[in-house]
């Protein structure tokens, strides 16, 4: 993760996360969560219930933001910084039920060749406006852009 103290706005958001087990319901293709427009979590037909362990804050009244992307998981439509409901079953896992909207950030997942300039322009302007960026698995890169400020 790219955090420094240039983007510490960005990484106050994600300050007490924890690993947590998050549940889902998920497409066949194992993507998901998908929500309406009121934000509830939507059951897929022949969809499956799919879960990702990632890090994540409390905020409290059964409330939470993922505080880190999920490159590599089933959960395909949350990125590190969008908040969404959830109730903890008995066994501690987080049952996600609703997504908190309008969501924060735009997030955009793209593939890299070469080098990544860490200073240039677009990605200073990113950080400077309440956004990050992270490079993963050196070819990976995801950008997230504040587009609300709540």
């Amino acid at each position: 993760m790219n955090i420094g103290q240039s983007n510490k706005k960005f990484a106050d958001l994600l300050t007490g996360a924890k690993l947590r087990c998050l549940n889902f319901p998920g497409s066949d293709q194992s993507e998901g969560p998908f929500w309406n427009e009121e934000g509830d979590v939507l059951e897929q037909e022949n969809g499956l219930p799919l879960d990702a362990t990632l890090l994540v804050v409390d905020l409290g009244d059964g409330k939470f933001r993922l505080a880190e992307n999920p490159c590599f998981d089933d959960l395909t439509t949350l990125f590190w910084g969008d908040e969404f409901y959830a109730t903890e079953t008995q066994s501690g896992e987080l049952q996600i039920n609703k997504i908190a909207l309008p969501l924060k950030f735009k997030h955009q997942t793209s593939i890299v060749g070469g080098k990544i300039d860490a200073n240039s322009e677009y990605l200073n302007k990113i950080v400077e406006s309440g956004g990050n960026w992270e490079l993963i698995a050196g070819g990976i890169m995801m950008v997230t852009e504040l587009v609300q400020d709540k």
